[in-house]
Formats: structure tokens, sequence, C-alpha cells
């Protein structure tokens, strides 16, 4: 096993998968899409199965304490709701 490709498709995915936890939730669904397609991409291409399940397991194992501990309690603003604000002399 080659720990440096482990390292690399763990911090990739990662990466992909904290942003669909943060992204506005208008377009997770498409950016979800997208990692299944780039996890199946990896699967056909690479013939490295058991190094890309281990990174991937490392992931989501990072994925998932990210949202354990920051997530959770800071939740995603709604891009409608939260718009720009401007305050006159009125407000």
């Amino acid at each position: 096993m080659e720990a440096g490709y482990i390292s690399l498709v763990a911090f990739v995915f990662s990466l992909l998968l904290i942003v669909s936890q943060r992204i506005v939730a208008r377009h997770q669904k498409g950016f979800r899409g997208f990692i299944l397609f780039m996890v199946i991409l990896l699967f056909l291409r690479m013939n490295r199965v058991q190094e890309n399940m281990i990174g991937l397991l490392i992931a989501l194992i990072i994925s998932y304490l990210f949202w354990v501990l920051i997530g959770r309690y800071n939740k995603v603003g709604n891009a409608d709701d939260e718009g720009i604000k401007v305050f006159g002399l009125d407000d």
C-alpha cells in the first residue's frame, strides 16, 4: 500500500465532502452528485481498490468529525433570507 496515494485520496475527498456540507442547500444535491461521479470515476480508472477504499473511509471519518465538532453548531445560512441589508437614515 502506498501511504502518499491514500493521503491524497483522503485529503481530496474530505475537502469535497466538507465543502458539500457547507454549501447552500439548493446546490448540495448537484455537488454531491459530482462527488459520487468522482468516486465512480476513481474506481473505474485506478486499479488500486484497497487504497481507494481506505482513502474514502478516512475522508468519510474526517467529514463526519467536522460535522460533529463544527457543522452541527454553525448551520449554513440561507442566501435568500440573509441577503445584503442596507440601512438608511430611518433604520
